[in-house]
Parts: C-alpha cells; structure tokens; sequence
C-alpha cells in the first residue's frame, strides 16, 4: 500500500477526533477513546459495543508494540553478533602491535611498531 493512504487513514482519524471531542466537550481522546467514543455517539445499534470496542483495540495496540519490541530485540542481538565476530577478527588480525624503543644515543630513539594484517602478513610501519 502506498504510504499516502495510510496518511490519509491518520488525517481521518485526527479529524474524527476533534469532531467527537467538540461532540462530547473533552479536551483530548486517545485512540481507543476514539473509537469508543464514535460507537457510544453512533448508532443505537453499535453503542452496546462501545466498551468492548476500546478494550478490543488497546488489546491490539498492546500485541503490536509486543510484536514491535521482538522485533527490535531480535535486531540488536543479530546486530550485536555481527558487532563481537567482526570485533574478534579484528583482534585476530591487526591488534598486535608492540612498540620497541632502540636507544643509540640519548638524543635518537627509534620506534618500530609491527603490526599484523591478514592480507599481507606483518607490516613494518
């Protein structure tokens, strides 16, 4: 579905909204308020379904912030994985670098710092 349509669904609702919240004289509703509030001011027939339609759509809201939260720690733990195996590589591969000092005289120190990369073996810098 195209992201305009969904705009369009919360453009209906924020105006729904304030409709019903001039209806009902309240300063703001929530989104299960929302609905609720559109049953108890509709139709004879639907208010009886008022409560439960508030209660059906805060069940829902709940289940998908769930779903929302597994996902997202499904993400970090996956990414987190990734993160230590590049991190143990990098160790394995270029972490080992010691410095040696060579004193010739006091005034010429020499530092050689040897490093190890996995492409091309031991590196001089």
């Amino acid at each position: 579905m195209d992201s305009r349509y969904f705009t369009a669904i919360f453009v209906l609702q924020v105006k729904c909204s304030h409709e019903l919240c001039r209806k009902v004289q309240v300063p703001s509703l929530g989104f299960s308020e929302v609905c609720e509030t559109a049953f108890q001011t509709g139709p004879p027939s639907l208010q009886k379904y008022s409560r439960a339609v508030r209660i059906i759509i805060n069940v829902f809201l709940c289940i998908t912030q769930l779903g929302f939260c597994c996902v997202y720690f499904v993400f970090v733990a996956a990414n987190l994985v990734e993160v230590c195996e590049v991190g143990i590589n990098i160790a394995e591969s270029i972490v080992f670098c010691s410095i040696i000092i060579e004193t010739k005289s006091y005034s010429e120190v020499h530092i050689l710092c040897l490093s190890w990369d996995s492409t091309s073996g031991c590196v001089i810098n």
